[in-house]
């Protein structure tokens, strides 16, 4: 008896706490050469609206994903280009120091 409710155990961890957290600022299927993943935004209406999100660059993906790669279909991913968001965080540092 125990030694299958270990067994659950084990597996209920696995999946559930001790899954690696993909990175999909390099691996998302979509990405494109100097680009990288902003953010998920939901399909819904009245939810955050792709108009809104600031960057020129921004481009809207076809297949959102959770952290464990599992695909989110109520959401769509935004991508922008990197260099355009180092140069506007680097700003925005800099308008915080003064």
């Amino acid at each position: 008896m125990f030694g299958r409710l270990i067994t659950l155990v084990s597996s209920l961890k696995e999946k559930y706490f001790y899954t690696k957290e993909i990175d999909f600022n390099t691996t998302h299927p979509e990405l494109r050469d100097g680009e990288m993943w902003l953010t998920n935004i939901y399909t819904a209406p009245k939810s955050m609206r792709f108009d809104s999100i600031g960057w020129e660059s921004k481009r809207k993906g076809t297949t959102a994903y959770n952290i464990y790669g599992e695909v989110l279909s109520y959401m769509l991913p935004v991508f922008v280009n990197r260099k355009e968001w180092k140069e506007g965080m680097a700003r925005q540092r800099k308008m915080a120091k003064n």
